[in-house]
């Protein structure tokens, strides 16, 4: 989480919006010298960029064919059951106007990073963030740091404002989602800047920055030790005193939907000390629930959006029933019961430590950095030189590591559900999952290679199948 929030508000040198943990490949500190092997860097990357680029645009079309042909009686008779013609319909325009604005949007990322890497523009920020530091008598990294992920930050910003206006004041706005204002979506995003995003992440980095120059040789063991202890630290700061500035969390009200959810996560021995729902619908109508906590300290938050007696005015109608919420936590405690959550720190613990064990064999490969403009008055710090590292020479890994992330995660989703059948509620998750399918406008028909690639949960149809199977097994048993 912490390298990906640095990557995406850094504004230097980024293929896509990755997993923010990678593994880490390249030679020995100090052994590429051969200049025209440097050299080759900035063009192999550009390769893998518009490969990847290739790629998934390739899958993306395979999966905007199948929104475009599809019609309503392409569906079985399953999705039938849970999607009505007007339903479908209004799904296949969400999802087409949501996949042309991809296309676009993509194809400017990949633009936009090529031009700006080949003209230089992240190394005019850091040498200019040096000259504003020299002025003002600050001359050390820290400051350094601080002042470009400042600049590259607001640059940032402000360049994506056009296109987050439009997924949100026309695209979302058209098929009524957005409940934002524009007044409110500016406001918000000052703030999200001004708390999270600069300070938080200069004060982060600083601190990676001193334990590199400070350790030596062997600063990747303490740069591990650093983030695993910040990680810890932010999964409890941030619920409890972060997301609060942003939105509304109230206690669950009396009654019983909150009695059913705490007799459920007593029957599974779950620590539940607190029952939450936030005020989601003031941003979107799109719902979602999730659970945070340490050891014996677990929380459960509901969005307002998805719990049907409390969605009003044009939200009126979607929503779950309260047994139907139970289902759709039997499923997310699964997760927990079944280690899921424990896995998933392990492999981050694991994946951070080989992310700045690779970035070692790099730190002080100079001709590397030069390559991308890094050199003389505007010489690579600690900060870029991570920065770099982790956008190019890891670029490759970005993928490899996200794509088994997305099939080791669509199989604890398989897991989980199965787990909330054998506590007797497939027949109510499913419906539960068809009626957040259809609040949320989500397309009942996917191409399989799009699938396989993109989605970390099974899509409806192939999920409904699997639990209608393992329900059937359970009934079997109980017979």
């Amino acid at each position: 989480m912490i390298f990906s929030t640095l990557l995406k508000t850094s504004g230097f040198l980024s293929p896509r919006d990755v997993i923010g943990w990678t593994l880490a490949s390249g030679a020995k500190k100090n052994t590429v010298r051969d200049k025209k092997e440097a050299m080759d860097y900035m063009y192999q990357w550009f390769v893998f960029l518009w490969g990847v680029y290739a790629l998934e645009n390739y899958l993306n079309f395979r999966q905007w064919k199948v929104v475009r042909k599809s019609t309503y009686s392409d569906l079985n008779s399953m999705l039938k059951s849970h999607f009505t013609e007007e339903s479908f319909k209004k799904s296949k325009s969400y999802a087409n106007d949501k996949m042309s604005y991809g296309f676009v949007h993509e194809f400017y990322e990949n633009i936009r990073t090529t031009v700006f890497t080949v003209l230089f523009v992240s190394p005019w920020f850091w040498g200019k963030a040096k000259d504003i530091c020299a002025q003002y008598g600050f001359e050390n990294e820290y400051y350094e740091t601080c002042v470009v992920i400042f600049l590259t930050t607001i640059f940032e910003s402000v360049i994506g404002l056009p296109w987050g206006y439009y997924s949100n004041f026309v695209l979302e706005q058209k098929h009524g989602f957005n409940n934002m204002t524009v007044k409110f979506w500016l406001t918000d995003k000052l703030k999200k800047l001004f708390t999270i995003g600069i300070p938080l992440n200069s004060a982060i980095m600083c601190m990676i920055v001193w334990v590199v120059k400070f350790f030596g040789e062997n600063f990747y063991l303490y740069a591990w030790a650093l983030v695993s202890v910040l990680m810890f630290v932010m999964m409890y700061i941030y619920p409890e005193f972060i997301a609060p500035l942003f939105d509304k969390y109230s206690p669950l009200k009396e009654g019983e939907l909150k009695e059913k959810i705490e007799k459920l996560a007593g029957s599974l021995e779950f620590p539940l000390k607190k029952l939450y729902v936030v005020d989601g619908s003031k941003r979107s109508s799109h719902s979602n629930a999730y659970m945070y906590g340490f050891r014996n300290n677990k929380r459960i938050v509901l969005f307002d959006t998805l719990i049907a007696s409390e969605c009003t005015g044009k939200n009126e109608g979607k929503g779950c029933e309260d047994d139907e919420i139970v289902a759709v936590l039997g499923h997310e405690l699964g997760h927990w019961k079944m280690g899921h959550t424990v896995k998933m720190l392990i492999i981050q613990e694991v994946l951070t430590f080989v992310v700045f064990y690779g970035f070692g064999f790099f730190i002080n490969n100079d001709e590397l950095f030069a390559n991308f403009g890094y050199a003389g008055e505007t010489e690579a710090g600690v900060y870029i030189k991570l920065t770099v590292v982790l956008t190019t020479i890891m670029a490759p890994m970005f993928e490899v590591v996200g794509l088994c992330m997305t099939l080791f995660i669509r199989s604890n989703e398989f897991e989980a559900d199965r787990f909330a059948v054998g506590l007797g509620y497939g027949d109510l998750l499913e419906k539960a999952l068809a009626k957040l399918f259809n609040d949320n406008s989500n397309f009942p028909l996917c191409d399989s290679w799009y699938a396989w690639k993109n989605h970390s949960h099974p899509h409806f149809n192939e999920r409904v199948a699997e639990l209608r199977v393992q329900t059937k097994k359970f009934e079997a048993k109980k017979q």
